[in-house]
């Protein structure tokens, strides 16, 4: 499960985790605490307050499975028996045999929505090299008006219309990032 970062936010405990607006966390708890989330920020654990963050959806509806990844002490990963010198070895392997034990599950790349994004939260800063184009920064929310080309897309955001580059945003589905 990932989340955006919608504030900045800065550790006071030491089991707390760092962050900037915008920033992709990785949530590997949801349910110990009704106020706290434990994430991940590239590879740093920590606690996150939940009304800092908005939980991305995944776009598979009520057919999401969850499986932790291991890693033993040489370095190798795993989720049972089988053990893989890298992530992308693991997830070749269970894209052709069953990842779960009750059912026949298949790890397979997510399929592109047929629906239009209406929304996209930045990913980066963009500075327009051009009056047509639109600044935003990392953290921003974009009201997408045109995504007809898929390098470059249309957008509102801070009340200016401009184009920018598709792949400095993140889309939302259905009010969902």
């Amino acid at each position: 499960m990932e989340a955006v970062a919608l504030f900045d936010f800065e550790a006071t405990e030491r089991d707390e985790l760092t962050f900037r607006k915008g920033d992709l966390l990785k949530i590997t708890n949801m349910e110990d605490d009704q106020n706290w989330y434990t994430a991940e920020l590239q590879g740093t654990p920590g606690f996150v307050p939940k009304n800092y963050i908005k939980v991305t959806a995944h776009p598979y509806g009520d057919h999401v499975q969850h499986f932790k990844i291991l890693q033993d002490g040489k370095g190798n990963y795993f989720v049972w028996e089988e053990k893989f010198i890298s992530i992308n070895k693991l997830i070749d392997f269970y894209r052709n045999t069953t990842i779960a034990r009750e059912k026949n599950i298949f790890l397979r790349d997510r399929q592109p929505s047929l629906e239009k994004p209406q929304e996209a939260q930045a990913l980066l800063d963009f500075t327009p090299d051009q009056p047509s184009e639109l600044k935003f920064r990392k953290g921003d929310v974009i009201e997408l008006l045109d995504c007809s080309d898929s390098s470059h897309w249309k957008g509102r955001c801070h009340g200016r219309v401009g184009v920018f580059p598709s792949k400095y945003v993140l889309p939302t589905y259905d009010g969902q990032m």
